[in-house]
């Protein structure tokens, strides 16, 4: 109970933190509710890293092959590909929770799931509204109908547009590698992230990931190339850092371009690390820039 009364408070806190959208998918009926807490098996980095954003990390109790930002200590019970079903339930959850995906839920997780009735939850997390909804979704699920009604659409207000950063940026191309080159697309959460901040995103058509040759992108003319290179070391909020572009042989010739790097260490991962990123580029541009 104590659980429940912490995040009844904690509710509150959150309006600034949620987005609209839709709950995630539940393929088993949720276990009832008791007065023990949830034990949580998180198959998603990213939405791990949404549960301990959100004072829920306490609840976890396995954790994803990949997953390098949670207790080392959580078992490893695999991933949506190859799930270690002994150590699943070895650790018995009550909730099981995946990132939805285009091959569904894995047929023996849907048995076990009936057997020992866990519930099952897939969270979309393609989109940046599906990850700015990530935190409703979890609440939603672990804790029904705790002060949901008020979860609706403040989280849209997280990332919003500026017209000096938009001056600022001008037309912008994110990358995450510069030999070869790599450019994130317009359904990529950053380049999405970017967008409702107003500023032009290049490439605007095609994949979320795109290899580009130099040709390709001097076509584009970027003002701006940001460079998602996570550094460990770095911390969760650092600065985005500026660059001379001439340290990069592949970009050499770009040199009206202003080249900077992201070195956040979760700057990849789809979770609310993605408003750390937006504030790094709201804080490059100061207001009252006439760029």
């Amino acid at each position: 109970m104590q659980v429940r009364h912490a995040l009844a408070i904690l509710a509150l806190f959150l309006l600034s933190l949620i987005s609209c959208g839709e709950p995630g998918e539940s393929r088993v009926p949720t276990p009832e509710a008791t007065d023990e807490p949830p034990r949580v098996a998180v198959l998603s980095p990213a939405i791990a890293d949404v549960m301990r954003d959100i004072g829920m990390g306490e609840l976890l109790v396995a954790r994803h092959s990949f997953d390098q930002f949670s207790d080392p200590s959580l078992p490893i019970v695999g991933d949506q590909t190859g799930l270690d079903y002994e150590a699943l339930i070895r650790v018995n959850p009550t909730h099981v929770i995946l990132e939805r995906s285009a091959t569904g839920m894995p047929p023996e997780l849907e048995r076990l799931a009936r057997e020992r009735s866990w519930s099952l939850v897939e969270i979309p997390m393609l989109t940046l509204d599906d990850i700015l909804w990530c935190d409703n979704a979890l609440i939603t699920h672990l804790y029904p109908g705790l002060m949901t009604e008020f979860f609706d659409e403040s989280a849209a207000y997280l990332i919003i547009p500026f017209e000096h950063v938009a001056r600022h940026f001008g037309t912008t191309m994110l990358v995450l590698g510069v030999d070869p080159i790599g450019a994130l697309g317009p359904d990529s959460h950053h380049a999405q992230a970017l967008r409702r901040m107003g500023i032009e995103v290049v490439p605007s058509t095609g994949a979320s990931y795109q290899s580009l040759s130099l040709e390709d992108v001097i076509a584009f003319q970027p003002d701006t190339i940001i460079v998602l290179r996570p550094d460990m070391d770095a911390k969760a909020d650092a600065p985005l850092r500026e660059v001379d572009i001439e340290e990069f042989a592949t970009l050499n010739a770009l040199t009206d371009t202003r080249l900077l790097i992201c070195e956040q260490p979760k700057c990849l991962l789809p979770s609310m690390a993605v408003v750390k990123f937006a504030n790094a580029v709201l804080l490059d541009a100061p207001i009252g820039s006439q760029e």
